[in-house]
């Protein structure tokens, strides 16, 4: 049994992080953002922090049901809070990644930063 006399005579904890420390982590976090010492006075600004955007994309014969693909793929996303900006379905069979118009425009979203990455059901 912890006595509460002992705790009574230590007083309160100490921070455990020095404002030297703070600053350190505070200049990380900024560096990894891309913000540079000064750009951004923290202490007034609010960040709007944007969901991670992502291009369904799906590909099948033309007969072939993507139903439940297309459903693996938006439960994915909706796990992870993911944005979904489009779907794109090329339906022309397996063809190779250069015969696929439809994965020419996903990967243009990604090349605009309309998006972050591709969300596909399969490799």
């Amino acid at each position: 049994m912890v006595s509460s006399e002992s705790e009574q005579k230590r007083g309160a904890t100490p921070p455990r992080r020095t404002a030297g420390d703070v600053q350190r982590r505070l200049n990380i976090a900024d560096a990894a953002a891309g913000v540079t010492p000064g750009e951004v006075d923290t202490s007034t600004a609010v960040s709007k922090i944007e969901r991670f955007r992502v291009v369904v994309y799906l590909c099948g014969a033309a007969n072939a049901n993507l139903g439940a693909a297309q459903d693996e793929c938006h439960e994915y996303a909706e796990a992870f809070g993911w944005e979904i900006v489009a779907e794109i379905e090329d339906r022309a069979g397996l063809n190779k990644p250069e015969g696929r118009a439809g994965l020419a425009q996903a990967v243009e979203r990604i090349k605009n930063r309309e998006a972050g990455a591709l969300l596909t059901p399969w490799r």
